[in-house]
């Protein structure tokens, strides 16, 4: 049902993407890492979320976002760890207080959606290139 709930959220927030300027989000308040600092942007920060299923399971990734709208995004462990790339843009939406949406296409032509839950910290993600699509499962951290 939650997986349903998300994958509603996304598709309602599709036509936001593309009002939304590259970089910027709207304001948001999280869990217990967010009392004392209002969350009004992803930009600028850095996110590490680690996948308990799907494809990378176990992996840990983290990913930059600039104030620019571009992300970094590099691999924290696994056998490509250190692996790290910058692309061109992200969009951020905020669906409420506590759940953001963010999605970018890869040079590579992978397409990564992730949704972010402030309140426990968990991740829901699709990615997709032209051969494959799948769910993953997990948690994140928000760096700095």
């Amino acid at each position: 049902m939650r997986l349903a709930l998300c994958t509603v959220m996304i598709a309602g927030c599709l036509g936001l993407f593309h009002t939304v300027t590259r970089g910027q989000d709207a304001a948001s308040r999280g869990n217990d890492q967010f009392k004392e600092t209002q969350m009004t942007s992803l930009a600028g920060r850095t996110i590490r979320w680690t996948f308990v299923d799907g494809p990378v399971a176990g992996i840990t990734f983290e990913h930059r976002f600039g104030e620019d709208g571009a992300v970094t995004w590099r691999y924290v462990t696994g056998t490509d760890k250190g692996a790290s790339n910058r692309e061109k843009s992200y969009a951020a939406v905020r669906i409420n207080d506590k759940t953001w949406a963010v999605s970018y296409l890869a040079a590579s032509g992978h397409t990564l959606t992730v949704v972010l839950n402030l309140e426990d910290h968990r991740a829901i993600a699709f990615a997709s290139d032209s051969t494959s699509w799948s769910t993953q499962n997990g948690t994140f951290e928000i760096v700095d």
